[in-house]
């Protein structure tokens, strides 16, 4: 896990105040350096300088995809070691060889997904990506970030201030740790009106399965871990995260507005142009 940086923010408009906590996150065995930059590969109606807006979705709606990752935002879990100690507990003279037992584990609060890839340096890499995401179409548009980090903090500061947050992003639902943080930064003096969390980096692609031993095996299986993992075969995404916690997700996919500050951080290219 990277540094945490917390932006409390008021916004002089709406006299709302929202706290907005930025995570990087890698966890790749070895973490090559990335250069500057992502890009997103779009339609040429769903780029957001055509529509002014961006799609984020759950890991759910990945997992739907015909061609997505069964495990997008989970984990599959090798049960056998739990379960064999619970039966010799209840006196059954079992061993792990004797029996197999599997599942899946996964986060209880699913994020609001932005996918993008990581930026290559060459026109070969370029080329990769682009058949990568052919299906796309011929008038591809590659929306390029610079800054990921810049993006990533407007990105959460506009989800605050979106209708997406109303439901159930109060100050309940900011952690014990992180409520201290805004008490210590900005004082007690005001409600929250929309707590989010932005987790981003760069996805790593294994086929691992989790060895549950016990209960606190499940309960620690870290939530960024599972979001930020995907199998090998979807290695040629060179994919990179904006994982956006943001309350539960009412719906698989929700499109955000493009303010200007988000779009200044933004530039539009068409697939086989120098974008990289």
């Amino acid at each position: 896990m990277g540094p945490t940086e917390e932006l409390c923010v008021d916004d002089l408009r709406t006299g709302k105040r929202y706290v907005v906590v930025i995570q990087c996150v890698d966890i790749r065995p070895n973490r090559t350096p990335i250069g500057p930059g992502v890009a997103r590969f779009t339609k040429k109606e769903d780029a957001p300088s055509e529509t002014g807006n961006i799609q984020l979705c759950t890991p759910e709606f990945y997992r739907k995809l015909e061609d997505g990752d069964d495990l997008d935002g989970a984990q599959a879990a090798d049960l056998t070691p739990m379960l064999a100690t619970q039966l010799r507990k209840s006196g059954m003279p079992v061993s792990e060889d004797n029996f197999s037992a599997e599942g899946t584990v996964a986060s209880l609060r699913e994020p609001w997904i932005l996918c993008t890839s990581i930026r290559p340096s060459d026109a070969t890499g370029a080329a990769a990506l682009e058949r990568q995401f052919s299906s796309k179409g011929p008038d591809a548009v590659v929306t390029t970030v610079d800054d990921h980090n810049a993006f990533a903090r407007q990105l959460g500061i506009e989800v605050a201030q979106s209708a997406e947050t109303k439901r159930a992003v109060k100050e309940d639902a900011i952690d014990l740790i992180v409520r201290h943080q805004y008490w210590w930064a900005c004082g007690a003096d005001k409600e929250v009106d929309a707590f989010v969390k932005v987790f981003h980096g760069p996805v790593h692609y294994e086929d691992s399965t989790l060895r549950v031993r016990s209960g606190s095996d499940i309960a620690n299986a870290e939530a960024d871990r599972i979001w930020f993992t995907k199998r090998p075969k979807f290695s040629g995404e060179r994919e990179y995260r904006f994982a956006v916690l943001a309350g539960c997700p009412a719906t698989n996919t929700f499109r955000l507005d493009v303010s200007p500050e988000l779009s200044r951080l933004t530039t539009p290219r068409r697939c086989g142009d120098r974008w990289w």
